[in-house]
């Protein structure tokens, strides 16, 4: 069965073909696979020991995310990015945090905000992808608790790292702290030449979109003073 994630199509050979049903909304019915691929063994049980709570089928889709994400990264320049995603009037807009800081929050007041100049694109692991110089965000169905994401992509114009703060404010991020952060919110990466080429890849994105520190406190009034702050990069 083919699906297509990140405009890469991947002919997924399912250990249960009931995970399928979680991906059908990025299903292709016509259309030749650029890739084929299929949770191992020791993937499927890695997760089942670790994240997948013992359930087979969960550990299977939660396996599928993290093989397409290094297959991505492996062949197509693209990584999952643990973030909350947005299109603001077609802008790719991401908030990343750990866990618990208020990335989705922030993001769900944007929607109050905005109404239907927002469109979630994925509010919790997204992909990223550099085509052709340019970076995207997509849509995927690994999308959190909420299940908000839809299978669309946007063009990425900024990319926030959430801190608290008792004042909403945008910060300068240097150079390395900006490389740690997307190494925290992205998949581990063991393999020597996949870490050379996700840092290369962080650095072509740190070229070429906005990124900033947002210190911010859990207000709903604060994506006003955001997106005053982001104007300049925004379309």
């Amino acid at each position: 069965m083919i699906f297509r994630f990140a405009d890469v199509n991947f002919d997924i050979e399912f250990r249960d073909k009931r995970v399928a049903s979680r991906l059908k909304n990025y299903f292709v019915k016509d259309g030749s696979a650029d890739v084929s691929i299929r949770v191992d063994d020791d993937s499927f049980e890695k997760m089942m020991s670790s994240y997948g709570l013992g359930h087979p089928l969960y550990s299977e889709f939660l396996a599928l995310s993290e093989l397409i994400s290094n297959t991505l990264l492996r062949s197509y320049n693209g990584f999952l990015f643990h973030s909350s995603a947005i299109s603001y009037k077609g802008n790719g807009i991401l908030f990343s945090a750990v866990s618990g800081t208020g990335k989705s929050t922030h993001a769900k007041f944007w929607k109050q905000n905005f109404g239907d100049d927002v469109v979630y694109v994925n509010d919790d692991k997204p992909f990223i992808r550099e085509i052709n110089g340019e970076f995207f965000v997509y849509g995927n169905v690994w999308d959190g608790k909420e299940r908000l994401s839809n299978n669309i992509k946007a063009p990425i114009k900024a990319i926030c790292f959430i801190e608290r703060g008792e004042k909403t404010k945008l910060c300068p991020i240097s150079v390395p702290n900006a490389v740690v952060s997307f190494y925290n919110q992205s998949f581990s990466i063991i393999e020597e030449d996949m870490q050379d080429k996700f840092l290369s890849l962080i650095d072509k994105l740190l070229k070429s979109v906005y990124i900033t520190k947002l210190k911010l406190p859990l207000d709903e009034r604060s994506p006003l003073t955001v997106l005053e702050g982001l104007k300049g990069v925004l379309c």
